[in-house]
């Protein structure tokens, strides 16, 4: 009788308990030879579609490539920060696998090369149904069920807001009109303060947050920086410091 491998005798028992990150450690992430590893990064992800899709708003996005795994898409993120890139990776779950790639990228329209940290997840078929919902024709919108959570909000914050001492910015220039208003209704909602479109150049808009202002036509003294800063928290990283203003 052929021995068994360290894979199948230790999968004699039951890994129901087994964290993604521990099993990746033991054995990486290989979805045909090892197919737990498929089932704990879909249960990760489940679990984690609020910061995953706070990244889908910011510099988050997801592509199917490849020919193997029935093509089912990746997870991809790119940063100019190493440092904020391995943030990522050591606090969400679902990117237990994800290794960086970094170097210089050349941008032949600017003629200049820029720093790039990028990290690509394994396919899963929930990465699939997301890029689904999040590019229906091939163009990033956001999805008009999106529920937004106080990680979520602070994932995309880090990933594409600004702070300014008149208020806070999110760059959604990149958004259809429809996406950029549900993502004004939604969020003004969940943090109960001022939510506006602000034209940032030509065709393109920007949410922003005002210092003042309750958007029910009521005046505030009301310091809604410091409250926007109280719901998300402080800063997960050294590097996006200055994000935070004078808070």
């Amino acid at each position: 009788m052929p021995q068994k491998t360290q894979y199948e005798q230790e999968s004699l028992f039951s890994y129901k308990n087994e964290s993604y990150r521990e099993f990746v450690k033991k054995f990486g992430h290989h979805r045909q030879r090892y197919p737990h590893s498929d089932v704990l990064l879909t249960n990760c992800i489940k679990q984690e579609m609020d910061l995953i899709q706070g990244h889908l708003l910011g510099d988050g996005s997801i592509f199917v490539t490849g020919k193997d795994c029935n093509r089912d898409a990746t997870f991809n993120f790119v940063t100019k920060h190493e440092d904020y890139a391995q943030w990522i990776i050591n606090n969400t779950e679902s990117f237990a696998a994800c290794k960086l790639q970094v170097g210089d990228n050349y941008d032949k329209r600017t003629d200049k090369s820029y720093h790039r940290v990028s990290f690509r997840s394994p396919s899963n078929n929930l990465f699939t149904e997301l890029r689904n919902k999040w590019y229906p024709d091939g163009k990033k919108i956001v999805p008009q069920d999106l529920v937004l959570t106080k990680d979520l909000i602070l994932r995309w914050y880090v990933d594409d807001g600004n702070w300014h001492d008149k208020g806070i910015y999110f760059n959604t220039q990149g958004f259809d009109p429809e996406s950029t208003d549900f993502l004004r209704s939604e969020l003004s909602k969940f943090l109960g303060m001022k939510v506006t479109i602000q034209k940032h150049s030509g065709d393109l808009y920007r949410l922003f947050i005002p210092l003042r202002g309750t958007g029910s036509g009521v005046s505030s003294t009301n310091n809604n920086t410091e409250k926007f800063f109280e719901v998300i928290g402080k800063c997960p990283v050294s590097c996006f410091s200055h994000k935070w203003g004078k808070i």
